[in-house]
């Protein structure tokens, strides 16, 4: 199977033509021997070289690149190892002991749909490879309640599958379930994630998928909807995408999560959607010795006295309000969390965990409440106690910002679509946040590029004296802000690394083809206005400057490493751009006029105006409009608070490019208590 194939040999050969065409035509009979001149001869001469190599060149790359699915496999498994390695820790806690989760027990749960060949009536966190290797195929769903540790579950599962894969096995890749629009094909969405997040080539990422190479583990069924999910849901219509999606090998293997009651209301009598040909587990409840047994572990034995009043209470009521809820590993990290940290200067310990035993915790919502709210302060003060708050956030702050963000989150689902897209209840994703300020940040964006484009056509007419020029301004900045303005700009990114790829060459040779065309347009029109001197320095300039420039720019997010990248990615994209439009404007200016009058000015304003005109289409535009919207209720830097909350304090965790509270139930509990 071949690299996808650019349309590089077609415009090459159009450009040849055109070429030919107008040295034929220059050369004409009917035409008088002055009329031909050699400059012009030079231009047709030096393009028609330039697409023959342009030919040669796509050809080449088109014939000799093999694509080597083994090769991107086993460069796909080594990223996805190292960033769920880290993701997988934090879930786990930061301290030495996280190595150690809760062994969580796992049953066969009955279900009226079809199974896969090879379950066994139970399991474990410790046995859960062994286990999913012997289904057949290898469709697990894995459900639990709220905090039961599925998303540890599905990660342990990832992980091992890549720590001793057998020849040809597929690749394991996490996907957030709330970035799916069911619309789209499930090989489409896992292939589009490919390419978005690991930086592959598009049609190697379809191979992939195609061939039965990637093992999709889809995380968070059950925050595709608020509330339980109907026969029309988004959880139903995913559902349905996943019992007919197929790859290479027959129907396409799958990993699911989704809490217990969610996907029961989906597999009752009236909804009648459950996943075919899977098996069902179903997480079991941490059992009072178990939980014991973590804490013991978790808080070592000199700490034990501290937490002996929680110990006996788990130990004599093992129904009561704390050990129900206490039964998930979530829960239990939770606990540990907050009542192991130290005051930064004296060393003590700040909270005692006889707390939890108070008489008026008696019911476990009211354990989980008191939990969450001292869950901020507590790794506000571990990442002071760590000097990791280099920003010195306070806790109130932390849990007002992050409150606005959860309300926002969790009020997507009564909104409905905005802007023709639905909007995620889960994903903070930067440079698709600016719905949270309403509609002000596009109307902002789009009226600064209205009134820049306007200013900058205004002082160019008046500079050539053209008539009716601020009417003619007008009509062209309304023209162009109506054209560039789009409701959902995608980050661009510049990719240096791929100039040395084929599909690096075949841009190449795109832009080459297309900064020809447009500077032998460019150069004939000169030529003939102001002589054939400046019509070659024209065509040139923008043949290098104007078509190359576009070589390293690419649409699209780029691999995500940081959620901030394609953020920064857009920025430095636009930069690149103002830059550009600046150098061949004050070339052009050159050439046309003989002089560079008002250097300064001519360099500096194509620049701003390039910079302002792209803020109606540019990702990194929105994001500063909607901090503009947001002033008081969001740090000013949001990217760099949304990064410490991840990195530092353990608050969020991050699925591909989008930022996610650590757990559904932290969201939750901030969206309804938005004051500390």
């Amino acid at each position: 199977m071949r690299w996808e194939r650019g349309p590089g040999p077609v415009w090459a050969a159009v450009c040849g033509l055109l070429v030919i065409g107008a040295a034929a035509a220059s050369g004409s009979p009917q035409m008088k021997l002055g009329d031909v001149d050699p400059v012009g001869a030079v231009i047709g001469l030096s393009g028609l070289a330039l697409t023959v190599v342009s030919v040669w060149l796509a050809v080449r790359a088109q014939r000799v690149s093999e694509m080597d699915l083994d090769h991107w496999a086993r460069r796909l498994a080594v990223e996805v190892r190292g960033a769920e390695t880290g993701e997988l820790r934090k879930l786990l806690g930061d301290d030495d002991q996280a190595d150690k989760p809760i062994d969580v027990r796992f049953v066969l749960s009955p279900t009226r749909a079809h199974q896969a060949g090879g379950v066994q009536p139970s399991g474990c966190l410790t046995e859960v490879v062994e286990y999913y290797r012997r289904l057949r195929p290898g469709r697990l769903v894995i459900t639990g309640a709220a905090g039961a540790g599925k998303t540890v579950l599905a990660l342990r599962l990832l992980l091992g599958l890549l720590a001793a894969p057998a020849p040809g096995d597929r690749v394991p890749v996490r996907l957030s379930a709330t970035q799916w629009d069911t619309a789209t094909p499930l090989p489409a969405w896992v292939a589009a994630h490919l390419v978005t997040v690991f930086r592959m080539p598009r049609r190697t990422a379809a191979a992939l998928v195609k061939a039965g190479r990637v093992l999709p583990v889809i995380d968070g069924l059950d925050e595709m909807d608020i509330g339980a999910p109907g026969h029309t849901s988004r959880a139903a219509d995913a559902l349905r995408a996943l019992n007919s999606a197929q790859d290479g090998l027959g129907k396409m293997e799958v990993v699911l999560t989704c809490r217990t009651d969610q996907y029961a209301a989906l597999d009752d009598a009236h909804v009648r959607v459950r996943a075919q040909d899977a098996a069902h587990i179903r997480i079991e409840p941490v059992d009072t010795g178990t939980a014991q047994t973590f804490l013991e572990t978790r808080v070592g034995a000199e700490d034990l006295v501290r937490w002996g009043p929680v110990l006996d209470a788990l130990d004599f009521h093992p129904d009561g309000a704390l050990a129900r809820a206490l039964d998930t590993p979530w829960r239990l990290t939770l606990a540990v969390t907050v009542y192991r940290r130290l005051d930064p200067v004296t060393g003590a310990y700040l909270r005692d965990p006889a707390e939890l035993t108070a008489p008026d915790l008696d019911t476990p919502a009211k354990v989980g409440r008191h939990l969450l709210a001292a869950y901020i302060p507590a790794a506000t003060t571990a990442a002071d106690a760590a000097g990791r708050n280099l920003r010195h956030y306070s806790p109130d702050q932390i849990h007002r910002w992050l409150a606005h963000l959860a309300r926002y989150l969790n009020g997507n689902a009564e909104k409905g679509p905005f802007a023709g897209r639905v909007l995620s209840g889960t994903d903070l994703v930067l440079h698709q946040l600016w719905p949270l300020a309403g509609d002000r940040p596009r109307v902002l964006a789009q009226s600064l590029a209205g009134v820049s484009t306007f200013v900058f056509l205004a002082v160019v007419l008046f500079a050539f004296h053209v008539p009716h020029r601020l009417t003619l301004a007008f009509i062209g900045a309304w023209g162009l802000t109506r054209v560039m303005g789009v409701r959902w700009p995608e980050p661009w990114r510049i990719e240096l690394p791929r100039m040395r790829t084929p599909l690096g060459h075949r841009k190449l040779v795109g832009g080459a083809i297309s900064g020809l065309v447009a500077g032998a347009v460019l150069g004939l029109v000169v030529g003939f206005t102001r002589g054939w001197a400046p019509g070659l320095a024209g065509g040139l300039t923008f043949v290098i400057v104007g078509g190359l420039g576009f070589w390293f720019l690419s649409p699209g997010a780029g691999r995500v490493v940081d959620p901030r990248d394609p953020i920064r990615n857009d920025l430095a994209c636009s930069l690149v751009l103002g830059l550009q439009a600046a150098l061949l404007f004050v070339l052009m200016w050159y050439w046309l006029m003989g002089e560079f009058t008002n250097g300064l000015f001519w360099l500096l304003s194509p620049l701003v105006w390039v910079w302002f005109v792209q803020a109606g289409r540019r990702a990194v535009t929105r994001y500063l409009m909607l901090i503009l919207c947001t002033r008081g209720r969001l740090p000013w830097r949001l990217g760099r608070f949304l990064h410490w909350c991840h990195e530092d304090a353990g608050l969020l965790r991050v699925a591909g490019e989008a930022y996610q509270f650590r757990h559904r139930e932290l969201q939750d509990h901030l969206a309804r208590f938005p004051a500390p």
